[in-house]
């Protein structure tokens, strides 16, 4: 029993750097470590199946194993951010102010094709009416429009013409990929870290605007 658990321990390694190498967009919307544990618990549960012989045991005490192991890690990601960034792919941004991040599109092995049919399937026929492009966490490509060319709102009918919220800090860690597309981004956050008495730690949320403006949430206390 303790080789199935030791080999189980070092395929779920491997499978979690084989996908992170492939890139996040083959995952579709199943978080990486979500697809690994489907793959395991369905080729763990088929064993019994198609073999007889073996014991129902050695397939229920590994699944159990494996959802204990999911939970651990969801845990631990969620508490140091370095293991958030091992297990987890990072946003990558694309498009900002309708020009495309060619580095960023080869990194990703995203074609030029694939990225415009994903706008037009989001409605966007025109590139330059895009502000951000960001391929998400989960792999897919967020767009947010130009607030010329957004939808009227109550906030533009108002006159709010003040650009999207780019969170700079999340969890309290700092976004490195937010902070190198901002100028004085790491600077504009320290200062209105300090103008609130809090310290990054402390610090939910933060977002930036182009406009100067910012929403700072603050971390509730450990029950």
């Amino acid at each position: 029993m303790a080789t199935i658990l030791y080999r189980i321990v070092v395929i779920y390694i491997l499978l979690s750097l084989s996908l992170r190498i492939m890139g996040k967009r083959q995952v579709g919307e199943l978080e990486v470590s979500d697809l690994i544990s489907t793959l395991l618990l369905s080729e763990i549960a088929a064993l019994p199946v198609a073999d007889p012989e073996i014991p129902l045991l050695y397939a229920v005490i590994p699944l159990l194993f494996i959802l204990a192991l999911e939970l651990l890690i969801t845990c631990l990601k969620n508490r140091f951010a370095f293991l958030k960034r091992i297990f987890e792919p990072k946003t990558a941004t694309l498009i900002r102010n309708g020009t495309i991040d060619q580095a960023a599109l080869r990194r990703l092995r995203i074609s030029v094709d694939e990225l415009m049919g994903e706008l037009r399937l989001q409605g966007v026929d025109r590139l330059s009416d895009v502000a951000l492009g960001t391929v998400e966490q989960n792999g897919r490509l967020s767009v947010l429009l130009d607030p010329n060319s957004q939808p009227l709102s109550p906030s533009s009918v108002a006159g709010d013409k003040g650009g999207y919220e780019t969170p700079v800090i999340l969890d309290g860690v700092f976004d490195e990929n937010a902070l190198a597309s901002l100028k004085g981004g790491r600077e504009k956050a320290g200062s209105i870290l300090k103008r609130n008495g809090i310290g990054r730690k402390d610090a939910f949320l933060l977002t930036l605007r182009d406009d100067g403006r910012y929403t700072l949430i603050k971390k509730e206390p450990d029950e």
